[in-house]
């Protein structure tokens, strides 16, 4: 097993060199797929370079990738600065004005100093490597594989150990592994499964899908990751109509039974699989009032907000990044979990604007994307999935996110955006043989309209 994960981290990495839609599925799904790679060799657990390796090997390989296909002319930087990016840009700049004033400014700089890598990665390679439709495409289809492969080696390893209700790997020292990006990986799976056509796997499309969506499913029970897991699962069932919508009485009829099937797949394998600790935790007790709960968000909010109103000078430039490290002293949390209230509380009334025009212009991008290609089956698909991704990120930053934590919500609406500008610039000048293939349709094959 050892053999077929390192081969199989090794030939992703080879072929993402030269395919940017790979690429930033190796990106997106670097953190699952490191502990893929730490389940199964030991040097990887140990601290040091062991313990990066993975990380600055993906790191390596999407700088190749940018490099490698700029020169072949496969992508170009074209919109790569759109409104979302400079915004975004702007948005992580103004938080380190901002350490100027916080209380929590000295860890709040060891914090960004130390993430820089990670802002270079997610912020600048990654939406440089998807700026035509058909890179997108490539990106949706292959986080289905390379999802889908990781949640089957997750599921058959027994590396991968239960503890109070969540599954993860044993680093050594009493340290356990982040069940919280398992539980992403099994509802960006479900999500990709449910919303991706089945043209493009051919014959056995239908079975693939139906074998990804109890992969997703089962990784993200057993994460324990109960968000991760409710959610998926509603913005799946949310997402279908966008990605085949019904044009007759028979693709309603299949769209529905899709939801139906959907719905009982998550019953059955929620029964089979929830016993005991791991089953009181998905009770509604716990949801609420649990440890990690609904409740101990609305705690961080009220804190960050009652700390924010103290006086006007907070209220219009923030406590600054990273103050809610010394107002959680006395019930342990690091920061909030609440991405936009940070924004708010933390970075003030321009960190509040920059999140609002971010969100703005990535989500109004990502319906575009979808009413533009409206008529071509596939990449209506593609856009409804990437769209739906958007909406999964969008509840994760807010229930486990922080600024500096890169979460793959920024890189997401920044593509959507960036591709808005190439899909509008075939519109209005379709002679421009440097808007992309695709755009509107012409270069991909029409695939029939049912799931």
């Amino acid at each position: 097993m050892v053999l077929v994960v390192m081969g199989f981290f090794a030939g992703l990495s080879g072929l993402s060199v030269f395919r940017p839609g790979l690429c930033f599925t190796l990106i997106l799904l670097m953190h699952p797929l490191e502990q893929v790679m730490q389940a199964h060799w030991a040097w990887l657990r140990t601290a040091g370079l062991g313990s990066q390796f993975v990380n600055y090997a993906v790191a390596l390989t999407g700088a190749a990738c940018v490099i490698n296909c700029r020169l072949r002319g496969r992508i170009d930087f074209r919109h790569w600065g759109s409104r979302t990016m400079l915004a975004t840009l702007a948005l992580y700049l103004w938080s380190i004005v901002t350490l100027l004033w916080s209380p929590g400014g000295e860890s709040g700089l060891e914090i960004v100093v130390s993430q820089l890598p990670y802002f270079a990665l997610f912020i600048l390679i990654a939406p440089a490597l998807v700026g035509q439709i058909d890179d997108l495409n490539e990106a949706m289809r292959s986080i289905l594989w390379v999802a889908g492969i990781l949640c089957l080696i997750i599921v058959i390893s027994p590396e991968f150990t239960a503890q109070l209700g969540r599954i993860a790997v044993d680093l050594g020292g009493g340290i356990r592994s982040n069940s919280l990006a398992i539980g992403e990986l099994g509802g960006t799976l479900l999500i990709t499964a449910t919303t991706m056509r089945r043209g493009f796997l051919g014959s056995w499309g239908i079975a693939i899908r139906i074998l990804a969506v109890v992969l997703g499913l089962l990784v993200a029970i057993k994460s324990g990751a109960r968000g991760q897991f409710f959610v998926s699962v509603a913005v799946s069932i949310a997402f279908v109509p966008l990605a085949a919508p019904t044009r007759s009485l028979a693709g309603f009829t299949l769209t529905i039974l899709s939801i139906l099937i959907l719905g009982s797949l998550v019953v059955t394998l929620a029964q089979s699989q929830l016993e005991g600790f791991a089953a009181k935790r998905f009770s509604l007790d716990q949801l609420l009032f649990g440890a990690s709960s609904l409740g101990t968000r609305q705690a961080n909010i009220t804190a960050l907000m009652n700390a924010w109103a103290s006086s006007p000078t907070t209220v219009v430039f923030g406590l600054g990044y990273n103050a809610f490290v010394t107002l959680s002293e006395g019930f342990g949390d690091p920061y909030s979990h609440v991405l936009f209230a940070d924004a708010l509380c933390e970075l003030g009334l321009p960190g509040a604007l920059l999140m609002g025009l971010i969100l703005g212009t990535g989500l109004s991008s990502a319906a575009h994307n979808i009413r533009s290609n409206i008529n071509t089956p596939e990449l209506r698909a593609t856009c409804a999935c990437a769209a739906a991704l958007i909406a999964f990120q969008v509840f994760l930053v807010n229930k486990q996110g922080s600024l500096w934590g890169m979460a793959p919500l920024f890189p997401l609406l920044c593509i959507a955006t960036r591709l808005r500008r190439r899909i509008d610039d075939q519109r209005f000048n379709p002679l421009d043989e440097t808007s992309p293939r695709g755009a509107t349709g012409e270069s991909l094959d029409h695939y029939s309209e049912s799931l």
